[in-house]
């Protein structure tokens, strides 16, 4: 029997190795996502903090563990794929590793971890965040990022009988969602491993409508939990 652990990385591999899979995440909508969850890490880890070491797993274009943030900092990429982490820029470390087996990493060695849009395509996400857990100091951050099944636009949909959107088994990239959260469900998944949630923020509450997408970022400021992506930062207890 094929480990189903495998076999979702598989599944990912193959579809984010075609051309211009990686399109959508230019978009306003993500390019929210990002500077939201840079401002979320500058409120609970100074940009001028000094000896740091900082993780990205599964890097993008931009990062808010980034060189421009935080320019004296040990920044470390972790991706499956080795020519995404050729595309990563800004690191001082590149690791290539399956975090689905275990990160790479010295227990209590790091100070903050960035996870964006990774762990609702993780089999077992409660044994990722145990090895960040794990691999973080005490007092230690971690900043999660990951779609929200719960926005405003899907509890619509659910009272009138149709599925949340990020469980459509035929999309062309959500499919390959295999682990959806909410708000609540993300907080209980931190706390199951001894993480204390600090704080819940979104990009956008959105709407789709004939083919257009309405994207309203007061609303997310004041509603973070209605919002398309759930953006929540974690800490460590300190011992």
């Amino acid at each position: 029997m094929t480990d189903p652990a495998k076999q979702a990385l598989r599944a990912n591999q193959e579809h984010y190795a075609k051309p211009g899979a990686f399109e959508y995440i230019s978009s306003i909508y993500h390019s929210r996502r990002t500077q939201v969850a840079t401002e979320l890490l500058h409120a609970h880890l100074a940009p001028t903090s000094a000896n740091l070491v900082l993780v990205d797993i599964g890097p993008g274009d931009s990062s808010p563990v980034g060189k421009e943030s935080y320019p004296q900092a040990v920044r470390i990429a972790i991706d499956a794929s080795a020519e995404a982490l050729e595309g990563a820029t800004g690191f001082t470390t590149k690791i290539c590793a399956d975090v689905t087996a275990g990160l790479p990493l010295d227990s209590a060695s790091v100070d903050a971890i960035f996870c964006g849009e990774l762990i609702e395509h993780l089999f077992d996400p409660r044994r990722f965040l145990d090895e960040c857990h794990r691999v973080l100091v005490p007092g230690g951050l971690l900043l999660v990022t990951t779609p929200n099944i719960a926005t405003l636009q899907d509890r619509l949909r659910f009272l009138l009988g149709k599925a949340p959107r990020h469980i459509d088994p035929l999309h062309d990239y959500i499919r390959l969602h295999i682990r959806p959260f909410t708000p609540e469900l993300l907080d209980r998944a931190f706390s199951s491993v001894g993480f204390r949630t600090l704080d819940v923020r979104s990009n956008f509450v959105d709407f789709h409508r004939r083919g257009k997408r309405y994207n309203l970022p007061l609303l997310a400021r004041v509603f973070p939990r209605l919002g398309g992506t759930i953006i929540a930062i974690g800490q460590k207890p300190d011992d």
